[in-house]
């Protein structure tokens, strides 16, 4: 019995290390594929970042808080701008195409609406991130404290943030996650599930598209439900895949969201160079020159 014993253990010993060895190598090769070489630095800096994959797990509502409305552990937001502006102000929500990641403030969507429609410009994007973190903002009673009433509400989308409704952008960027009843749920997302997941195709299917707009409609029913219903809501597509715009736009619109695509305001080629950031990932500042004056226009914000 006690040989059985050894052996069970040597082979859970033996599988543990294994698991160990296969699942940092999934952390390491997402940490360098993404760009997030900070969580390198130094070998006990890795093993920090790679813990937290673990320790996330059981995040409360209150760890989600503190990184979603406070912004900590490497979640920054925009100070708002032209708050001298008598205009009625405009809030930003969305990733980082809509935080202005590698331009300065005054160089983004933000800043442009502030030089062409001069309003108060509140920007609650949160760069890597997506829907349910903007959701877990407008469902916070503590949000609607911090930020007064805008007269528009604008959701900047791309892509991916249908993938990032069901998995962080990066192993190392923490996120929250709602099941079908938006009750937060566990974040399993370790470094070995996440390989497994991101081999997936999110952006297509039918179920995570689903979801991606039921998250959509509650930021729209909780900002009523605090705010009223006169704000304006517009969600700016900022791609041109006009098959997945046509699948979002039905429901987008019967909620109330005005829908605009890039294909909507310009035949311009936003793929090229001279409209991408210094990263060449993002738009750049020539990018919001040009289409913020045609949002303007198209919306009277």
């Amino acid at each position: 019995m006690n040989k059985i014993v050894k052996i069970l253990l040597i082979n859970l010993i033996i599988f543990l290390i294994g698991y160990i060895a296969v699942d940092f190598y999934c952390f390491v090769k997402d940490v360098r594929y993404h760009g997030r070489l900070y969580a390198l630095s130094t070998p006990l800096t890795a093993v920090k970042y790679y813990l937290n994959t673990y320790s996330r797990i059981f995040y409360s509502e209150k760890d989600y808080e503190n990184i979603f409305i406070y912004g900590t552990q490497q979640t920054y937001f925009r100070s708002p701008l032209n708050l001298e502006s008598k205009k009625k102000p405009v809030m930003i929500m969305g990733c980082s195409y809509a935080y202005g990641s590698d331009l300065n403030p005054r160089q983004s969507f933000m800043g442009k609406l502030v030089k062409y429609a001069d309003r108060p410009v509140y920007n609650r994007a949160i760069s890597a991130r997506g829907v349910n973190e903007m959701y877990f903002q407008v469902r916070t009673k503590k949000f609607y404290y911090m930020f007064p009433k805008p007269e528009w509400f604008i959701y900047v989308f791309i892509p991916d943030q249908i993938r990032r409704a069901q998995l962080p952008c990066s192993i190392v960027d923490n996120g929250v996650y709602f099941d079908e009843n938006f009750n937060i749920k566990p974040n399993f997302n370790t470094p070995l599930v996440y390989t497994f997941k991101n081999s997936k195709n999110y952006i297509n299917n039918p179920e995570y598209i689903k979801h991606y707009l039921s998250v959509m409609h509650e930021i729209k029913n909780e900002t009523q439900k605090q705010w009223g219903d006169d704000i304006k809501y517009l969600f700016l597509f900022y791609d041109t895949n006009d098959f997945l715009y046509e699948q979002l736009k039905p429901s987008l619109s019967q909620d109330g969201f005005m829908c605009l695509s890039l294909n909507d305001l310009t035949d311009v080629d936003l793929t090229r160079k001279e409209y991408k950031a210094p990263d060449n990932a993002h738009p750049s500042e020539k990018a919001w020159e040009l289409l913020t004056p045609l949002i303007i226009e198209k919306t009277g914000i």
